[in-house]
């Protein structure tokens, strides 16, 4: 085994010489029968059945279009929806943060065409102590649930060739059984129990790494305090604000008393000084513990029996203006935040006599 490995490491240093390249084209156009998108023909025995059943993973042997040779397929039930996990998977920018041995991932073209979606990545992993660069493109058929990829021919990759495939079979309201299958070439020879143990490695990685984040992702999703339900929650808030075009209570109370203002004035010249003392008494009776309703209360008093109409109609007004900021908290903190102005504008009219 350890020769093995040994011939393996010296494969990869001579395909290590030959550096992937972004402006040179690959060697070929393709070497491997690439996967079709579709379920796969599969056929799981009870025992295999059960075991998915039990949250293990499954392993099978999936015969190649040509009829000789054959892939490995990777089979696993997942507690997510299949669209969360099919998102993880074309989540290509997270790789590095999501699958082990990633170091970057980088889309660099994406495009959709009739439902499908495309879309280009630099790859660069770390494999055996050596770093490899390959360049990949997948078609994601969300109809389908499907994601196959292989090799950009148009950019020269350190793999000899790459193909693979991904399918979700939704199995309830938040579950599904996951497929995968990838067949990698090597640019040299590399003894067939090496590939192999690399093979299934990557495979048993690939679903473990999946499952992992969508689960993650599907409940993150369902939680009433997530933070994109809470952007989504703060969005709408806003949206809907903004559309109606409201002013906070105490803005809406600036605007009223600039409002007044000139009324004021117009009706002080009579009742200045009489108005004055009683706003000032009526202000100061607008503590914390009550809102200010007492302040628009002014018709009430005797005084102002023979008040006139235009008296009458400030006052009216000031109350009404006044009882559209209940609840009584923000009554109360609108007293607060204009006692001092309102007894200013009171003084001011005073002595405009």
């Amino acid at each position: 085994m350890r020769s093995c490995c040994t011939t393996l490491l010296h494969c990869l240093l001579v395909s290590a010489v030959l550096a992937a390249s972004e402006s040179q084209r690959h060697y070929h156009n393709g070497k491997l029968t690439r996967y079709e998108v579709g379920p796969p023909s599969l056929v799981l025995s009870a025992d295999e059945e059960s075991k998915l059943r039990a949250g293990k993973a499954v392993m099978k042997a999936l015969a190649s279009d040509d009829g000789e040779s054959q892939r490995l397929i990777m089979v696993q039930d997942i507690q997510a929806p299949a669209s969360v996990v099919l998102g993880r998977i074309v989540d290509f920018d997270a790789y590095d943060r999501m699958v082990s041995g990633v170091n970057s991932c980088v889309t660099y073209c994406s495009n959709t065409d009739g439902g499908r979606q495309t879309t280009k990545a630099t790859y660069e992993i770390s494999a055996l102590h050596l770093k490899l660069k390959y360049f990949v493109e997948h078609h994601y058929d969300a109809n389908a649930r499907c994601v196959t990829f292989h090799l950009d021919y148009d950019r020269r990759s350190d793999l000899d060739d790459s193909v693979g495939y991904w399918y979700a079979e939704p199995m309830g309201r938040s579950s599904c059984r996951v497929f995968y299958s990838c067949e990698c070439k090597l640019r040299n020879w590399v003894p067939g129990p090496v590939y192999n143990m690399l093979t299934k490695e990557a495979l048993q990685k690939a679903t473990t790494w999946v499952e992992r984040e969508a689960v993650r992702e599907w409940r993150a999703s369902r939680s009433p305090f997530s933070t994109e339900t809470l952007v989504q929650f703060v969005s709408s808030v806003r949206e809907s604000v903004e559309s109606l075009e409201l002013r906070s209570r105490s803005q809406q109370a600036g605007i009223w008393l600039t409002a007044q203002r000139d009324a004021a004035v117009r009706v002080v010249p009579t009742y200045g000084v009489l108005a004055k003392e009683t706003l000032q008494k009526a202000i100061t009776r607008a503590t914390p513990v009550s809102p200010p309703g007492d302040v628009v209360d002014l018709t009430r008093h005797s005084r102002f029996s023979r008040a006139p109409a235009a008296l009458v109609k400030i006052a009216s007004g000031m109350r009404e203006s006044v009882a559209k900021l209940r609840p009584a908290e923000m009554a109360t903190s609108w007293a607060e935040e204009h006692r001092e102005g309102a007894i200013r504008l009171a003084i001011a009219a005073d002595d405009v006599l």
